[in-house]
């Protein structure tokens, strides 16, 4: 079988500006990959298969896999083993990633599959799915699928915490108050992004509002972390970048020990 890495990532910036009348919420958003990666091993078969000892059932990389065959109309199959390290329900894009990766595989395999359609296939499967297909950070727009490439800094050490609670973006978003979010201010976090400035200084995420409504022990975890921490996503992950190693052991020493943390060079 041939590994594939699927990595997760951290919004760096997310505004929700409004509801569309589809029923998605405009979005804008930064995205980056962060070096934290659940693995997926894939070989031509029969049919499709897709095993994995934490997630049951039809999952999205099988729905992935079935949309690219029923798209380009193909025989055969494949057999998929998906080997999960980012949490679920965290805000890190694990599941999109993971359907992402699985396209890019299936590509490999079969020959098929320009940029244009592997998006639309993305974008079928999930807002944050697109975004796996790139490498390096991104602006995203629209629901997530209008897609910028942009450069920017090194992220320097980053430190990820999670309760063990997870939240659906359902959730959070049915839970968000559009009178009540505040506005952000993208192109000075833009520019200071831009210039390695400060720029979590500017930072904003829409959703972390109506996710400490649901989980207040989310509220704390942020004051532990202190300033310049920031919810990736619709949670429940926190990171926080850090300029060394040292100084993010010295943040895990003052967080309950019942929280999932990770460090990370960026």
């Amino acid at each position: 079988m041939i590994r594939y890495k699927a990595p997760a990532k951290i919004n760096l910036y997310l505004e929700v500006l409004g509801k569309r009348e589809d029923g998605f919420h405009e979005l804008l958003m930064l995205m980056e990959e962060v070096p934290l990666y659940d693995f997926i091993y894939i070989e031509k078969d029969y049919g499709i298969s897709v095993e994995c000892d934490i997630i049951r059932g039809d999952n999205i990389v099988f729905k992935a896999a079935q949309l690219y065959f029923d798209y380009f109309k193909l025989e055969g199959g494949v057999r998929i083993r998906l080997e999960k390290n980012i949490p679920l329900s965290a805000g890190l894009g694990g599941g999109s990633s993971d359907a992402a990766t699985t396209l890019i595989a299936l590509r490999d395999l079969y020959g098929r599959g320009g940029e244009e359609e592997l998006h639309q296939l993305a974008t079928e499967l999930g807002s944050d799915v697109p975004f796996f297909l790139k490498k390096g950070p991104c602006i995203a727009r629209g629901r997530g699928e209008i897609l910028e490439e942009v450069e920017g800094p090194s992220l320097g050490w980053i430190l990820l915490v999670k309760p063990e609670l997870g939240l659906s973006a359902g959730q959070v978003y049915k839970n968000l108050d559009l009178k009540e979010k505040s506005s952000g201010d993208f192109e000075g976090f833009l520019q200071a992004y831009r210039s390695s400035d400060n720029f979590m200084d500017f930072t904003i995420n829409s959703l972390e509002a109506p996710a400490f409504k649901l989980v207040p022990e989310l509220e704390e975890i942020k004051k532990l972390l202190g300033e310049n921490s920031l919810m990736s996503g619709s949670g429940t992950t926190f990171f926080k970048l850090c300029k060394s190693q040292e100084e993010a052991k010295e943040l895990i020493k003052k967080l309950p020990k019942n929280l999932w943390v990770e460090i990370l060079k960026g």
